[in-house]
């Protein structure tokens, strides 16, 4: 219910109304964040019942319908950086992780700073009930790991280099690309809504 207002007041406050406007013309489906979802401080989640909550939350993205009832190939999943790195940690691609094992280590290992952006391309199995792989994950507008640290920083590349080279990514309206800052990004999605483009 005062998810999406509250999202937009607190754009409102952070990057001002035009910003807040823009980022906020979203649908927001609370789905589970109404009601006490939580568990209480003396109960502890088995890593059985966390391994179905991960598969539930990938279930959910494969098969999201946006309002217009059609499939969706993007999502905004916003949660606990705990949650991020257990799903991280049990769908990355051994491909990936052979080919960046220091980033995949450190991505299993360490929690997303508080407010980090963390894109990740999923591949989906043809057989719906087979487990989807993370074949590649980059940090995005700058954001970075709880110790400060970034993917290139991790694998020894510098400040340098681009974040976010290898990220595809179709965000609102296809216009989320590697390297955007935040403002080129509300931008670019202001630009789409006035072309007619998607939002």
């Amino acid at each position: 219910g005062d998810i999406g207002p509250h999202a937009k007041t607190m754009l409102r406050h952070s990057l001002g109304t035009d910003a807040a406007e823009v980022l906020s013309d979203v649908t927001v489906n609370s789905h589970d964040a109404v009601g006490e979802w939580w568990l209480s401080l003396v109960t502890q989640e088995t890593k059985a019942q966390v391994m179905d909550r991960l598969d539930n939350i990938m279930a959910t993205l494969r098969f999201w319908i946006d309002a217009e009832d059609k499939p969706t190939n993007s999502a905004i999943l916003v949660g606990h950086s705990h949650l991020f790195r257990a799903l991280l940690k049990s769908n990355m691609d051994p491909a990936f992780k052979a080919e960046c094992p220091v980033w995949t280590r450190a991505l299993s290992r360490k929690k997303l700073d508080n407010g980090a952006c963390l894109c990740i391309e999923v591949e989906w199995p043809a057989d719906p009930m087979a487990k989807p792989t993370i074949m590649d994950a980059n940090l995005m507008f700058g954001t970075k790991l709880s110790d400060g640290s970034t993917r290139a920083t991790v694998e020894g590349l510098g400040a340098d280099v681009d974040e976010n080279a290898d990220c595809e990514v179709n965000g609102i309206g296809g216009i989320l690309s590697p390297g955007l800052s935040l403002h080129e990004f509300i931008a670019g999605v202001n630009t789409t809504k006035q072309e007619g483009g998607a939002a």
